[in-house]
C-alpha cells in the first residue's frame, strides 16, 4: 500500500504526516498513521517529535495515544528541551504525571534546556503550584540558575506567583541567591509579593 511505503516521508522542515496530525490534534489520522507503521519518535529539523508537538499544542487525546505506543520520552530537541519542558510550560498536569511516573522521570526533572532552564523554572514562571510540588517531590533542584542567573524562585517572584515562591522557600530554596544583575528573587517581586513572603 502506498501509505505504508511513504508514511514517514518528510517535508522541508523535516516533519512527517504524523507530526502534522499532532499539530492539528487529529486522533483519527494519528491512529491511521501509527497503524501503518509511522515512526512515533521521528524528529523534525528542530528535533521535535510528534508527541512534543502534541503536548506543546495541548492535544491530550493525541498525546495519550502516543504515550501508549510507547514513545521514547527521553528525546531532547535542539532547544535542549525534553517532553517535560513544554508539559510544564503549558501546565499539563496529566502529562507531567505520566512523565514523572516513567522510569526516566527522575532524570527528566534534572535536564536543562539551552537557556539553562529546568522544567521547574518553567512551572514556577507560569505559576503552577501543583506541578512545582510534583517536580520538587521527584528530586528537582530548586536553586539552580538559568542562563540569566534566575532560579525558579526568581521566575515565581518576577511573575507574581507568591504561593509558588512561598512553597519553594518552605522546601529550602535559596531566597537570597543573586541573578546576573545582582538581584535576589524578592527584589524582582512587587511590594505585595515582598509583604506576603515576609509575613
Amino acid at each position: 500500500m502506498l501509505l505504508d511505503q511513504q508514511v514517514d516521508v518528510k517535508d522541508e522542515d523535516g516533519r512527517t504526516a504524523l507530526h502534522w496530525a499532532c499539530v492539528h490534534g487529529n486522533p483519527a489520522l494519528c491512529r491511521l498513521l501509527l497503524d501503518h507503521g509511522a515512526d512515533a519518535d521521528a524528529q523534525d529539523e528542530g528535533g521535535w517529535t510528534p508527541i512534543m508537538i502534541a503536548i506543546a499544542a495541548k492535544h491530550q487525546q493525541v498525546s495519550e495515544m502516543l504515550f501508549a505506543v510507547p514513545v521514547d520520552i527521553s528525546q531532547i530537541n535542539r532547544g535542549g528541551q525534553t517532553l517535560l519542558h513544554p508539559a510544564c510550560s503549558k501546565q499539563l498536569i496529566w502529562a507531567v504525571d505520566t512523565l514523572l511516573a516513567s522510569d526516566a522521570g527522575k532524570k527528566l526533572v534534572r535536564i536543562k534546556d539551552r537557556q539553562g532552564q529546568l522544567p521547574l523554572h518553567r512551572a514556577a514562571a507560569v505559576g503552577s503550584l501543583a506541578i512545582v510540588q510534583r517536580l520538587v517531590a521527584n528530586g528537582s533542584p530548586m536553586s539552580t540558575s538559568d542562563a540569566g542567573g534566575w532560579t525558579p524562585m526568581h521566575h515565581a517572584c518576577a511573575e507574581g506567583h507568591a504561593d509558588v515562591a512561598q512553597f519553594l522557600v518552605d522546601q529550602g530554596a535559596d531566597a537570597d541567591k543573586l541573578d546576573a544583575d545582582g538581584k535576589t528573587p524578592l527584589q524582582l517581586g512587587d511590594d505585595k509579593m515582598r509583604k506576603f513572603l515576609a509575613a
